[in-house]
């Protein structure tokens, strides 16, 4: 099942909290609704649900009735795929813009958890705006096989306790089962200067760790998104700084990945 809502955001200013929704966001909040009761006494072995341009102010819309999600999707999606958009048109992002908060709470309180862990075996989902990373709460999917982010950003946070990404702690979780994952337009935040091991650190860390792994798609629109940096006074934009031998690193690494991947997939042939 396929739901695309208009690609226009037609709000008010985003910020502004008083404004009345317009006719385009009471359609999508009336048919999330809808969807919310719908699964009540239906069954389905599996269902595929895509939820295409979703808005993502006010965050409220998705606030909805944990048993009212759960009561169309829960326990009958197997596959998940979302895209938002938003009132932002420019480079950067902030902590405190509507699509941060999307997936740092709506997201990660309230679509998530609303989902039956041991059913969804795909997960895609994809952002339009820079310098965002997924938050994902301590939950696994225990028979996820793919997973796709388009237009994310990871970092590894040097100033916290881990020098991991809150993508790699995901993957960690589903070492065992994930075959199939794709990174496209997504960029590599740097701190200070510092990379933190950048797309070489990530593609060896995968080879060594998720060992069901057997494809790997990555690709960005502009080669300067590869790596970006926080501007105090602009948001999230391209780091222009890059070392050329940072890319070099990074082409190896994902050639080793690839090469790594492409014997898996001969044993697995060999060993039907």
């Amino acid at each position: 099942m396929t739901i695309e809502f208009s690609a226009d955001y037609v709000e008010e200013e985003c910020w502004d909290a008083e404004a009345e929704p317009s006719p385009t966001l009471q359609l999508e909040q009336g048919l999330l609704e809808a969807l919310g009761g719908a699964g009540n006494g239906v069954e389905f072995r599996s269902l595929n649900l895509s939820l295409l341009n979703v808005t993502v102010w006010p965050l409220n819309l998705y606030e909805l009735p944990s048993s009212g999600l759960k009561g169309f999707w829960g326990s009958q999606v197997s596959a998940f795929k979302m895209t938002v958009k938003s009132a932002l048109y420019m480079e950067g992002a902030y902590s405190q813009d509507p699509e941060t908060k999307f997936w740092e709470t709506s997201f990660r309180d309230h679509i998530l958890p609303a989902f039956n862990p041991s059913k969804i075996t795909n997960l895609h989902l994809e952002n339009d705006l820079t310098g965002i990373s997924p938050e994902f709460p301590d939950i696994s999917f225990p028979s996820l096989r793919e997973l796709t982010f388009v237009g994310f950003s990871v970092s590894r946070m040097p100033n916290i306790s881990h020098d991991r990404s809150t993508l790699e702690v995901f993957l960690d979780r589903h070492a065992s089962t994930l075959s199939k994952l794709a990174l496209i337009n997504c960029s590599f935040i740097v701190e200070d200067g510092e990379r933190n091991g950048g797309w070489a650190g990530l593609w060896k860390t995968l080879g060594s760790t998720m060992l069901s792994l057997t494809e790997v798609s990555y690709g960005t629109e502009d080669e300067d998104d590869r790596y970006i940096y926080c501007d105090v006074g602009f948001g999230y934009m391209s780091y222009d700084d890059v070392d050329a031998e940072w890319y070099e690193e990074d082409n190896a690494a994902l050639d080793a990945l690839q090469l790594q991947l492409h014997e898996r997939r001969y044993v697995l042939r060999i060993n039907v």
